[in-house]
């Protein structure tokens, strides 16, 4: 199978279909729901969130293959890596230009005008990828347009994408707050993950308890799991380092790119967690960093928002403290990697964890918590 981890939309939407794991559910209610905005006078935004890779384009392109058999519906699709929307004009013109509307003059009420005779009375699904970048581009005042168009003309939908939530429709001084039914996207399981391994790769790739240890190292979004099966040949996922380093190898760039883009502060706490413990308190992290606990406190709470970290508090331990750990258990692995620390360790500790059939390697207890990814002394060892 020949898969396009990171351009679905380049690959048959059959074949998409026939790889979807764990997302089957969210595909019926949302294909339920927008056709059923071809059927009445519903108009149910809905946006999904999930970060890059979770699956958000390939959900897309199987949910529109779903929806292209309802004649109520008029497909126009704002692509994830369109450029130059700087306007509520440029959102029409790629929107017109998506259902070939032909020869428009260019201005907003042209582009309007255009989009509604195409119609002839159906209803307009308007697909918008990277839903942040583009309210942005277009500001508030474009926001405000195209919210006074979806009104008034009570013909047009929106169904967008996100990699996180954003003050575009989260603040209520925004004009689209409270707007859109949000779905976000979670991990795929490690029964899923082996499923998907399993339709990619063949049954011999997807052993439990190295599906297991993966997951548990780079975690379950499905991008990752199709360049394990790009990768990964039987011998390499046993011994798991291979397609580890393979995996962080992929997503250097990108994860280049983001590190630099953060903050000072936020940055710090990044590398904090990056390099030492799995999960920390706000205190241990402001130690870590240099920083005090209150300008730590404030950085991790962007650091949140963004999807950078997740707080979590521990059964047993004191409410008031909430431990800190990364989102992306991949990011982690790129910074150790990046830094020059070997992943053999890590990964043969995680790796025999996973497999009753090999024996722990000795590690010394204050080491236990860095080997980890996610603190393996929180998860039972199988039986």
């Amino acid at each position: 199978m020949r898969v396009r981890p990171f351009t679905p939309s380049r690959e048959g939407a059959a074949a998409l279909a026939a790889r979807t794991v764990g997302r089957d559910d969210l595909l019926a209610t949302l294909t339920r729901r927008l056709a059923g905005a071809a059927r009445s006078g519903n108009r149910p935004h809905t946006l999904l969130v999930g970060p890059r890779g979770s699956g958000k384009t390939h959900l897309i392109e199987v949910l529109l293959h779903r929806l292209r058999e309802e004649p109520g519906l008029v497909v126009a699709k704002v692509d994830e890596d369109a450029v130059g929307v700087a306007s509520y004009a440029d959102l029409l013109a790629e929107l017109g230009r998506s259902v070939e509307v032909g020869r428009v003059a260019g201005d907003a009420a042209s582009w309007e005008a255009a989009l509604a005779a195409s119609l002839g009375g159906r209803v307009l699904l308007a697909v918008i990828e990277n839903l942040a970048r583009v309210f942005d581009g277009m500001g508030t005042g474009g926001q405000r347009d195209l919210r006074s168009l979806v009104e008034t003309s009570g013909q047009v939908v929106i169904l967008a994408s996100t990699p996180q939530l954003f003050s575009g429709i989260g603040s209520r001084n925004e004009p689209w707050f409270g707007s859109f039914a949000v779905e976000h996207l979670d991990p795929l399981t490690v029964d899923e993950c082996a499923e998907l391994l399993g339709l990619l790769a063949g049954a011999g790739l997807a052993r439990p308890p190295r599906v297991a240890a993966l997951h548990h190292l780079v975690g379950g979004w499905p991008r990752l799991w199709a360049l394990v099966a790009a990768v990964a040949t039987p011998a390499d996922l046993d011994e798991l380092v291979p397609v580890v380093e393979a995996l962080v190898e992929q997503f250097v760039p990108s994860f280049q790119q983001r590190l630099w883009a953060l903050a000072p502060n936020e940055a710090r706490l990044v590398q904090a967690l990056g390099v030492g413990p799995p999960a920390a308190t706000v205190a241990e992290l402001a130690a870590a960093a240099g920083l005090t606990e209150r300008t730590a406190a404030t950085a991790l709470g962007r650091l949140a928002d963004g999807g950078w970290v997740r707080g979590d508090k521990r059964a047993g331990a004191d409410q008031r403290r909430t431990w800190y750990r990364l989102r992306e258990p991949l990011l982690r692995l790129h910074l150790q990697y990046r830094g020059g620390s070997s992943l053999q360790e890590a990964v043969g500790y995680v790796r025999a964890w996973f497999d009753p059939a090999l024996p722990l390697p000795a590690v010394a207890a204050d080491r236990e918590p860095e080997l980890a990814v996610v603190a393996l002394t929180e998860r039972p060892r199988p039986a």
